[in-house]
Parts: C-alpha cells; sequence; structure tokens
C-alpha cells in the first residue's frame, strides 16, 4: 500500500489565504514547524499580514526567541497600533530580553486600550514588580483581580509583592486564597514556605515544601528550599539530598550547588 502524502498545502501554498488557514489548523495542533513555515510564506507574499504577524511572534516566544518576536510585534503595531495583544505580547517579549521599562510602556498601552484585560495587568504588575516598584505592582495585580477574581497566578502574584516588602503574614494570606482558586498550585504552597521561613517557621516551611513536591517532584527550587529548611532543623543528611535532588533537576542551579557545598563543608568540620 503507497503512504498518504502529510497533509500539507501542497499545491496551494502560493494562496497567502490557504496558506493561513493552514497554519493556523498546524499551530492549533502544536506542529509549531510546519505553522511557523506556512506563516512565512504568507509573509513573503504580504508582510503586512496583521494575524501572520502575531501568530509567528506567538512561536518565537515559545521558542524564548524574544529577539525575532519582538520585531515581529513591532512590525504588526505598525499595521495596527490599536491592538491590545500586540502591545500585551510585544511587552512580554520585552520583558523576556530584560527590557523592563520598555515592555511597561506597551503594557501600559495595553491596558489602556482595553481595560478589562486581566493577563496585561497582570503582567504588568510583574514587570513592575521586577523594576522594584512593588506598591503598583500590587496595584496592578489588584486590577488583574477585579477583572477576574479567580485569577490564581494574579493572587499569587500579590502574595510574592508582600513577601518581598516583609509582609509575610499578609502574603501567606494571598497565597492561601490562590490554594483556594487552585488547590494543586505548587509555586503556592512553596512561596508559602518560603514566607513562613522568614518568620522563622521552618517546620511548617517543610510541610509546604514537600506539599509542592508531593505535587511537581521535579521542582527543583522547592528541592533547593526543603534543604535550606531541613539544615536549619539539624537535618543534614536530609538537606544533602534535596540539594542533589535539585542539581539533578537542573545542573546549572548555582544556588543548590553552592548550598550543598556550604552544608557538606560544615558537616565535614563538625565532625558529622
Amino acid at each position: 500500500m503507497s503512504e498518504r502524502p502529510s497533509p500539507t498545502v501542497g499545491r496551494r501554498t502560493g494562496d497567502p489565504l490557504q496558506a493561513f488557514l493552514q497554519a493556523v489548523a498546524f499551530h492549533q495542533q502544536g506542529r509549531l514547524a510546519e505553522a511557523e513555515r506556512l506563516y512565512e510564506i504568507v509573509l513573503a507574499a504580504d508582510q503586512r499580514h496583521f494575524d501572520a504577524l502575531c501568530r509567528l511572534g506567538a512561536i518565537r516566544i515559545q521558542q524564548a526567541r524574544f529577539d525575532d518576536a519582538a520585531r515581529l510585534f513591532r512590525r504588526a503595531i505598525e499595521v495596527d497600533g490599536n491592538s491590545a495583544e500586540a502591545h500585551h505580547h510585544l511587552a512580554f517579549a520585552l520583558t523576556g530580553l530584560q527590557r523592563l521599562e520598555e515592555a511597561v510602556r506597551h503594557y501600559e498601552r495595553a491596558v489602556v486600550i482595553a481595560p478589562d484585560f486581566p493577563e496585561a495587568h497582570n503582567n504588568l504588575g510583574h514587570a513592575l514588580q521586577m523594576l522594584g516598584n512593588l506598591q503598583q505592582a500590587i496595584s496592578h495585580y489588584g486590577d488583574a483581580l477585579a477583572v477576574k477574581p479567580d485569577y490564581a497566578e494574579a493572587r499569587n502574584n500579590v502574595g510574592n509583592a508582600l513577601h518581598l516588602l516583609e509582609r509575610h503574614d499578609e502574603a501567606i494570606a494571598q497565597y492561601e486564597m490562590a490554594l483556594a482558586i487552585r488547590p494543586n498550585y505548587a509555586e503556592a504552597h512553596w512561596n508559602i514556605g518560603n514566607a513562613l521561613r522568614a518568620l522563622h517557621r521552618p517546620e511548617e516551611a517543610v510541610a509546604r515544601y514537600e506539599q509542592a513536591l508531593a505535587i511537581r517532584a521535579n521542582y527543583p527550587e522547592a528541592h533547593n528550599s526543603l534543604g535550606n529548611a531541613l539544615a536549619e532543623l539539624g537535618r543534614s543528611e536530609e538537606a544533602v539530598s534535596h540539594y542533589e535532588q535539585a542539581i539533578a533537576i537542573s545542573p546549572e542551579y548555582a544556588d543548590a550547588r553552592i548550598n550543598l557545598d556550604y552544608l557538606l563543608r560544615s558537616m565535614a568540620d563538625s565532625g558529622e
């Protein structure tokens, strides 16, 4: 029996509309290499095809090719400067490039165009938080939650900003609210553990880190933090195991390597 040809645009790739429709289908199926090839065909025929620019830009973000993504979304904005989505995605790419002030400007443009855009408010808050503008960040997380009350990520982010402000009890309350929305939210459990450690409650922190790892076993940050809490409690051998697990999952994880080396030296000095 002869093999059936794979579904491609085939003879119709010369038709930008057909190429675009097939690209969207591939994109929705997760067949990104085929989708991007067809988006490029569309853009070769029409450099100002807004949807192809945005969709190819989204693929570039998925590939962490933030420079390419930013160029594509800039071109999209030249076509339609009033697209909140295009400004939002450009800002996301700029955040990936650590160009935070520029990212903030485009997130702000997105929420001016579309005030009820919770993801843009949340991501604007995150960029502001990275810049150290914690109160402004909290305000935008609040705007996101006003639009989307069940937005677990935004609730978790409020907690992160409060934690950085050393308002740890308030942070824990926000993380618990995030968990009420999404019970299997590993990051929220990890964050509660971090806040509990900041409050000098390492035994409770251990339980939270263990909950995070029960949800996501391959969570290097939680292994590292659990190692820290166990080391504080004098449970050195267990701490070593968790540092080693963090490194096995993420070999470039410098904090875990530093913590492991320090603990092993301390154990050697004390004769453990």
